[in-house]
């Protein structure tokens, strides 16, 4: 999981509707989360920002499109921010991309996809995973009952019957991906060798609470 925040996705085209799960008033103005995909248009700037971001792997159109998407809005339908959600084994669930544009930064965004991103998916009974190496993201883990994991080397052993798909099933299918490799290649050159990851697991039948502007 990863937060970019260097290019606002404004589309030329009339995005889609989608569903509306909450709408945020805060002192810098409205915001909703909607699930849907992006537009081709907003995909493609996604893409852009991506390639000049060190902080999050490489994700190609296509990913965003497939479903999974869950967007916050401005009333303009301007995209403030986005997370990507993706199954990929099982009942886990990876919450692969987050992210907030720089000039919507202090709205809280970010925590309300992070919270809607749980919430959706503690709904689906899906087991969540999530890393990542930016300390905004990191911080917020605990509020949201993920078990932290510094590393994948030892596993507490409520996780031990999940290591397989944890390690090398999702490392197999994520290396399977030859744009991602290209880009992992070129980004190391470019921005140098980043800190490494810290991972947060969460169990579907884990206590949680699901926040109470939370409508199923």
């Amino acid at each position: 999981m990863n937060v970019i925040d260097d290019l606002a996705l404004r589309s030329p085209v009339r995005a889609p509707r989608g569903k509306v799960t909450v709408v945020h008033d805060t002192s810098k103005g409205r915001f909703v989360l909607r699930r849907r995909s992006p537009t081709v248009a907003e995909a493609k700037k996604l893409v852009m920002a991506i390639r000049d971001t060190p902080k999050i792997s490489a994700y190609p159109v296509s990913a965003w499109m497939k479903g999974g998407a869950l967007l916050a809005e401005l009333e303009d339908g301007t995209v403030a921010g986005a997370c990507l959600q993706d199954d990929f084994f099982g009942r886990w669930t990876e919450i692969a991309v987050l992210f907030v544009f720089e000039e919507f930064r202090g709205w809280g965004i970010g925590a309300a996809l992070l919270a809607e991103a749980r919430a959706l998916l503690h709904a689906r009974r899906r087991h969540v995973m999530i890393m990542s190496n930016n300390p905004l993201v990191t911080g917020m883990l605990p509020k949201h009952r993920f078990q932290i994991l510094p590393s994948r080397a030892e596993f507490p052993d409520n996780l031990r019957p999940h290591r397989a798909a944890l390690t090398w099933i999702y490392d197999l299918r994520w290396w399977m991906s030859a744009y991602r490799i290209r880009e992992i290649i070129r980004k190391r050159r470019v921005f140098g060798r980043q800190p490494p990851y810290t991972y947060g697991l969460a169990l579907a039948e884990d206590s949680w609470s699901v926040p109470p502007y939370y409508n199923r």
